[in-house]
């Protein structure tokens, strides 16, 4: 089955088996080793992308199912200018994820910061996939994701002159 989405702001159109998941099709014919196929249910976060703006765990997406969708990985949203957000964010906070979760923790915050809602520590835990790595409390990566908001808030203000 053809399906087209994109993948990082770049278009792609690919001949996919009905029963690949997303994970697979990002590390096999992307090469993304970014994201990694750690518990296959949708509880590490290992796996996260942020598929059309929502972070969501690629080892339970269906690939067929991102037709028309927009999809983001770590090398994508690092490569945007906000990023250093984030960035400054985690590093003002003492905020130091592991190699193995650092992507996915920044895919998160990236998500968090551009929802619609008041960001608080409540929103930010309930966000947190319930078995994530424990290389940071919860209560730190609440924080950080507070810090990085902060720390966008002030830019965009500044930004827009006001």
């Amino acid at each position: 089955m053809r399906v087209s989405f994109h993948l990082n702001e770049e278009r792609f159109v690919l001949d996919l088996n009905a029963n690949i998941l997303l994970v697979e099709i990002l590390r096999s014919e992307f090469g993304i080793k970014s994201i990694h196929s750690g518990c296959r249910l949708g509880y590490c976060g290992s796996c996260l992308v942020l598929l059309n703006g929502q972070a969501v765990p690629s080892c339970l997406v269906p690939a067929f199912s991102c037709r028309d969708s927009r999809i983001e990985t770590i090398e994508g949203i690092s490569a945007r200018p906000d990023f250093v957000d984030i960035e400054r964010g985690f590093l003002k906070a003492g905020f130091s994820p592991c190699n193995f979760c650092a992507a996915s923790k920044a895919l998160l915050t990236e998500a968090l910061l551009r929802s619609e809602n008041e960001l608080n520590a409540s929103l930010i835990q309930s966000a947190i996939p319930a078995h994530w790595c424990s290389c940071t409390s919860t209560e730190a990566f609440s924080q950080a994701v507070l810090t990085c908001h902060e720390i966008r808030q002030k830019r965009v203000v500044k930004a827009s002159g006001n």
